[in-house]
């Protein structure tokens, strides 16, 4: 700590009453936590439906549920507390209220070792702990967080602490460390902490934020605007200002819907634009997504948005009309549920979005309203698929003498043509010198990924794409 005597202040005049309720909040919650009464969470109405005998909490002394609701109802009104800043879990809120508490009422740094008890008093359900646990872990390691959680690798234990920030921007305290060596010692006292506890809490941290770093890196993809064959004009000019513009503002949020026939070079665009602003690409699985109990689909939408704001990098929702289908279309309500929640998430996250769809009229009109750009992907004209021929057959180093002018004559779609190319790499991996890479063969692969496609045999005339 300072050598100045630390004196607690508000931050700023014009929100002293918020300030004030905050205080009192952390209070009473600080009370809640460290009683040694035990808390009994109500039945939730499915459960007291089931065991009526549940219906109502026993009571222990004056404790018989968790902190009331009214007082959950105004921790959670954001906006009664301005000096809170950026996208805070419920949990965390309620750790820095009664961390600044501690502070307010002793003059000393605090700590909460019990985040389980932390939860219950929360009256956060059992079944959603481990969700909450994941966002209190998240937001401890962001860089604006008010939170440091300090880990002792010789021992279980957990404990959270207000940091330098937090003791700032709520307290209008400045502090030394964010961990007091009178903290260490008081912890190793009451917790059986080792004594170098401070330093292996720094090299965890930084060890943390390396991991971090590396997956974050591994999942940027090495894809570039440069590597996708824009042909359309109108395509390309709304591409490359909108990419120019988030790599001006950082802080710039996307949100694209690209559709056209299968194969025309929707995902890839999608990889090329997050390597084109070195962000991750998280794309939102169908099968990892959808959930055959009532609400689990929701939650996974939600952690879609959660991982990729806390990335900063782009989700990308292919089929896109699996997610946001027309609601009037659905006959069953958790159907429509689903959709909703995709569309709240659309409006209220700040994640980078892009969606991509084959079935653009399948669309809700709601998605419209959420989306900065629509760009259409139309099938490839005879010189984008010359380009794309060209550009395959130089990525897999396919040097034989090929008419890539007959070639382009042939109408495909761009995913067609990188699968043809891509077969013929593999065959020349097999037989190697005993390959011999003719035009005539590209064709005929080229035709049957489209026979294959279409469904339709050979005489079929209808185009189908390779999903890119």
């Amino acid at each position: 700590m300072s050598s100045e005597a630390p004196f607690v202040c508000c931050p700023d005049s014009k929100f002293l009453l918020g300030w004030k309720a905050f205080l009192a909040i952390g209070n009473r919650l600080d009370r809640l936590l460290s009683s040694d009464d035990e808390i009994d969470i109500p039945a939730d109405e499915e459960l007291a439906s089931a065991f009526p005998i549940l219906k109502s909490p026993f009571k222990r002394d004056n404790v018989s549920e968790p902190a009331s609701k009214e007082l959950i109802d105004i921790l959670q009104k954001r906006d009664l507390f301005p000096f809170l800043q950026g996208a805070i879990p419920l949990s965390c809120v309620a750790a820095i209220a009664i961390l600044a508490f501690k502070f307010t009422d002793k003059g000393k740094q605090g700590v909460i070792t019990d985040i389980l008890r932390l939860f219950r008093v929360l009256g956060i359900p059992a079944e959603e702990h481990q969700d909450e646990w994941r966002r209190l872990n998240a937001y401890a390691d962001a860089d604006c967080s008010y939170l440091d959680m300090a880990v002792d690798t010789d021992s279980p234990a957990r404990v959270l602490v207000l940091n330098k920030e937090g003791f700032s921007r709520i307290l209008g305290v400045n502090i030394e460390k964010s961990i007091s060596e009178e903290l260490v010692s008081e912890l190793a006292l009451k917790h059986g902490m080792t004594p170098i506890f401070t330093k292996k809490v720094a090299a965890a941290k930084i060890a943390r934020k390396k991991r971090k770093e590396a997956d974050r890196k591994a999942e940027i993809p090495k894809t570039k605007l440069s590597d996708v064959v824009l042909y359309d004009s109108e395509a390309k000019f709304k591409l490359e200002y909108l990419v120019g513009f988030r790599k001006k503002r950082k802080d710039g949020v996307l949100r694209l819907l690209l559709y056209g026939p299968p194969g025309t070079g929707k995902t890839l665009t999608a990889k090329a634009i997050a390597g084109e602003l070195r962000v991750p690409l998280v794309t939102m699985e169908i099968s990892q997504t959808f959930n055959q109990f009532i609400g689990e689909t929701e939650r996974n939408i939600a952690r879609y948005f959660e991982e990729v704001e806390e990335k900063s990098g782009i989700l990308l929702i292919d089929e896109a009309d699996s997610f946001l289908r027309r609601r009037d279309s659905f006959s069953r309500r958790w159907e429509l549920s689903e959709v909703n929640t995709t569309l709240s998430a659309l409006e209220n996250s700040r994640a980078s979005v892009i969606l991509c769809t084959n079935l653009y009229e399948t669309l809700d009109e709601a998605v419209l309203r959420r989306i900065q750009e629509i760009i259409e992907f139309k099938m490839p004209s005879k010189a984008a698929r010359y380009e794309i021929w060209a550009k395959e057959l130089a990525k897999y180093k396919l040097k034989a003498e090929v008419d890539i002018e007959a070639l382009a004559s042939i109408e495909l779609s761009g995913g067609l043509i990188a699968s043809a190319v891509k077969r013929a790499h593999m065959m020349e991996a097999v037989m190697s010198t005993d390959f011999n890479l003719t035009t005539e063969l590209l064709l005929g692969l080229a035709n049957d990924e489209r026979r294959k496609l279409s469904g339709q045999g050979e005489t079929s005339k209808k185009i189908l794409g390779f999903g890119r």
